[in-house]
């Protein structure tokens, strides 16, 4: 849906995230006063999370203002860094570096009203200033805007004018990445966020073998089929959480046994091995998202296993 302009305009410019022609980029006018985007949105009462993926283009600051209730918070876009936030709806704020100097920004708010209300989304000079004497040139890059019922942001989904339903973010194996998963030897490592962690969560496996699986928040697991079925645990590092933003998991596997760790935590491992697999494998997260993911023909090395298991380290 349009966005009403208050104090700037805007225009299509640039390639976003997506690596289409349809960036958006909007500039303040010379006036002083408020520099915005607003949109009227009416959701259900409850949590929701506002995200949208911005970078500077001569002003390096960002309010989400949020309607009834009020939440608010301040973005530096150059840093990344958290500024003020305030409001009674206001429950979480935090931003995610998504390269090219972009950053994906996050809001979290406790919706009080199922009435309509207004987004928006202001230009700043500063921490904590949104109104200003703008210069007529200076403005920001802004694609992919989203309001969700979630603690947490997930994969972006284009809409129009209306609200659509998330599916989950599965990937079947096929080909080459196949060959690797159903092999006696190899690694697989993945990066997700979840938004829940209910019984259980299938990261990665098939009808016969579960490589990364999940049932409480701050470990990781295993089950192996040979010599006998058993599980693996590792604690996930960094006192990180699978509800707590982005986890990188990794499992390697061979003839002498097998190893698994998360976000460059302890790596845990024993002798058992998988069995065969009995279908196509599939990293499938079914109430969260997956960022990226790396597989590998060899059983890499406990120390390469736990470096590369670091959330944003190169594959």
């Amino acid at each position: 849906a349009a966005w009403t302009k208050n104090g700037v305009s805007a225009s299509i410019s640039g390639v976003s995230i997506d690596g289409r022609a349809n960036d958006n980029l909007i500039t303040e006018d010379n006036a002083t006063g408020n520099h915005r985007l607003i949109q009227s949105i009416t959701i259900p009462s409850g949590v929701h999370t506002i995200s949208a993926y911005v970078k500077p283009n001569g002003r390096n600051w960002l309010l989400f203002y949020f309607g009834a209730g009020v939440a608010q918070a301040y973005f530096n876009l150059s840093t990344g860094a958290l500024g003020a936030t305030s409001g009674a709806s206001f429950v979480s704020a935090k931003t995610e570096s998504v390269g090219g100097g972009r950053y994906r920004l996050m809001m979290t708010v406790n919706n009080s009203t199922t009435t309509a209300q207004n987004l928006q989304l202001s230009l700043a000079s500063a921490n904590n200033t949104s109104t200003y004497a703008g210069d007529g040139t200076s403005g920001i890059y802004i694609w992919g805007v989203q309001v969700e019922p979630a603690d947490t942001a997930t994969s972006y989904i284009p809409t129009t004018s209306a609200a659509v339903t998330r599916v989950a973010d599965v990937f079947n194996a096929a080909f080459d990445a196949k060959t690797i998963l159903v092999a006696n030897t190899g690694t697989a490592i993945m990066q997700a966020r979840v938004s829940s962690i209910a019984s259980y969560v299938n990261l990665l496996g098939d009808a016969n073998r579960v490589l990364l699986w999940a049932d409480a928040n701050t470990t990781l697991k295993s089950s192996s089929q040979t010599p006998t079925p058993a599980v693996l645990t590792a604690t996930i590092g960094g006192a990180g959480t699978w509800t707590g933003g982005a986890i990188r998991a990794a499992v390697s596997w061979g003839a002498s046994g097998r190893s698994i760790v998360a976000n460059n935590g302890t790596v845990a491992s024993d002798s058992n091995t998988f069995g065969t697999a009995t279908d196509v494998p599939i990293f499938s997260v079914g109430n969260g998202t997956i960022e990226s993911m790396a597989l590998y023909s060899i059983n890499l090395p406990d120390a390469v296993e736990k470096t590369k298991s670091t959330v944003g380290a190169a594959f």
